[in-house]
């Protein structure tokens, strides 16, 4: 049987053979919807299936063998160590055996076709599948990495394992401390029904802590709420605000999110440090080549430039380095922002203020009568901003401005669906650049490795190595205790920078599909995210791992 029939005719098949009833898998997918779980999940939650024999049945139906791995025994160390934790942990797989041509990998979704192009290409091996209990898999990863208490203080594991009173005081301190330590970009506080979760999110994935008592939770929230000002008595509405701290004479702002759920208020912290969101332009990460033609487009006199990508993907590190770049006595600069995160010393920072009216829209059009040079928008919101963005831009000021979109390619489509018209778009824009942030391997515990040409082929990399030489040499981290394990340390950004000529408006006029517009530009030697990671993965920075991690959906 197909896997793609099966995923979608899985409860249909259980009733087929007469494990479940209709009503029991009508039952369970009503609950689905509520609570997103696996289907599986929920019926052996229901107690209508076991576990075992659910898994035993999904893996015949694939064709793939069940595991059992509180059964299994003993896992090498040398095998833990070809899947980095921070894959294991992401993909809920965990390798279990290897030959010198194959490895073995539990997966609680073998149909998570990503994960296992991903296996294949950052070990050099193919990929045997067998399926296993989501949970046993979780506990294995525990068990043969890193623990997630490594990450811990000392007071807060004095906290989980005595019976000492710590001050509500004391834990945030501790908690923004250690994240700020292992240089968290949030930190996340989650109340359970009997406990209290704690993430932080480093390096752009986020790792798990060990649960708090749930008596902490109170204290905690109305502390952080008293010191970012918000309504301690408000549970029902969300609310954000500001908080500035000093830790280790480094000034620090939060930026908190507080949001009502089922099982309490869940918070969210954003740490900004003022020292990464202005850097010099050639330390960002652009390649020599892009970086050339983005100071050059830059320095235009007027036009927009948009810089795309995902939330949390270091646009405005990118935008704030870049004015700091420009930031001249003879340039009147100004920016429109939701949230200032940072003050320029010679820009003007205007905040604006929905709630009075002080809208985006109308902050654009009255600073035209302050005649500046240069105006960024932090981001696009609906037709009617571009369209005074657009306008703003063609009468002789240079825009820059962010939208939430994957490619270059895709942000000139997204414009046409907007509304825009197509001269406006062709007429206004001078360049569009992409970006991610890419995870850097640990110096300390890196290592090379030896890959078939074979194997990158059916990603769509060329790789490059000596004359009649089948396999190309790569690098990973192996993990310690530099990096929790994790085989990475730092981040650093790719970029794909798409000036636009005349080629390039011709077809924007004709509203040329997106596959055009990329084929066009690639004609001119552009660079796309994928190229870019590569380069960075061919240099030993990063791994291949990471570069299908960051560019899965940007080809």
């Amino acid at each position: 049987m197909k896997i793609s029939t099966l995923r979608k005719r899985f409860g249909d098949i259980l009733v087929d053979v007469g494990i479940i009833s209709n009503s029991q898998l009508k039952e369970a997918l009503e609950t689905q919807k509520i609570t997103g779980e696996k289907l599986g999940t929920i019926l052996a939650q229901m107690g209508v299936i076991n576990e075992e024999v659910m898994l035993a049945f999904l893996g015949k139906q694939c064709g793939v063998s069940y595991v059992s791995l509180n059964e299994y025994g003993e896992i090498p160390p040398e095998v833990i160590q070809s899947v980095p934790e921070s894959v294991a942990r992401y993909q809920t797989l965990i390798p279990i055996s290897k030959d010198p041509k194959t490895i073995t990998i539990a997966m609680a979704d073998p149909f998570n076709i990503f994960a296992i192009d991903d296996i294949k290409v950052m070990t050099g091996q193919d990929v045997n599948v067998v399926i296993a209990s989501e949970s046993e898999i979780k506990n294995a990863i525990d068990k043969y990495y890193s623990p997630a208490s490594k990450l811990q203080s000392n007071l807060v594991s004095e906290i989980l394992d005595t019976k000492t009173e710590v001050s509500d005081d004391e834990i945030i301190n501790t908690l923004i401390s250690d994240a700020v330590k292992n240089k968290s970009s949030d930190i996340h506080i989650e109340p359970q029904i009997h406990s209290l979760r704690i993430r932080h999110r480093i390096d752009g994935i986020l790792r798990e802590n060990p649960q708090l008592s749930k008596k902490y939770y109170e204290p905690i929230l109305n502390k952080l709420k008293s010191m970012a000002g918000l309504n301690t008595a408000e549970h029902y509405m969300p609310q954000e605000g500001r908080i500035k701290v000093k830790i280790d004479e480094q000034n620090i702002d939060l930026r908190i999110s507080v949001i009502p759920t089922i099982t309490g208020e869940r918070i969210a912290l954003q740490i900004l440090t003022h020292k990464l969101l202005c850097k010099d332009l050639s330390k960002l990460g652009f390649e020599t080549e892009t970086l050339a033609i983005y100071k050059k487009n830059i320095e235009s006199s007027s036009g927009l430039i948009i810089l795309t990508g995902p939330i949390y993907s270091g646009k405005t590190t990118t935008l704030y380095s870049t004015l700091a770049y420009l930031n001249h006595p003879d340039r009147n600069i100004l920016t429109i922002e939701n949230s200032v995160e940072y003050i320029i010393p010679g820009i003007t920072h205007i905040q604006t203020r929905n709630a009075i009216g002080f809208t985006q829209n109308l902050t654009l059009q009255s600073i035209q009568k302050q005649n500046p040079d240069i105006i960024m928008i932090d981001e696009i919101h609906g037709q009617e901003t571009a369209n005074l963005t657009m306008n703003t831009a063609l009468t002789g000021h240079l825009v820059f401005a962010s939208l939430p979109i994957s490619t270059t390619t895709n942000a000139i489509i997204h414009l046409n669906n907007m509304g825009i018209e197509p001269f406006m778009t062709s007429s206004a824009l001078v360049m569009v650049v992409a970006q991610r942030l890419m995870r850097i391997i640990c110096p300390h515990c890196k290592e090379s490795y030896e890959i078939p040409k074979k194997n990158l082929k059916s990603i769509g990399i060329e790789a490059k190595s000596p004359k009649n030489k089948e396999t190309v040499q790569l690098w990973r981290g192996k993990g310690c205790k530099n990096c929790n394990q994790t085989g990475y340390h730092g981040r650093t950004a790719i970029f794909e920078v798409l000036e636009l000529d005349d080629k390039l408006r011709s077809l924007i006029l004709e509203r040329a599909p997106e596959i055009v517009l990329k084929q066009a530009a690639i004609k001119k030697g552009f660079i796309t995210l994928r190229e870019a990671a590569w380069r960075k993965v061919q240099s030993g920075i990063s791994t291949a791992e990471e570069m299908l991690r960051i560019t899965k959906f940007s080809e």
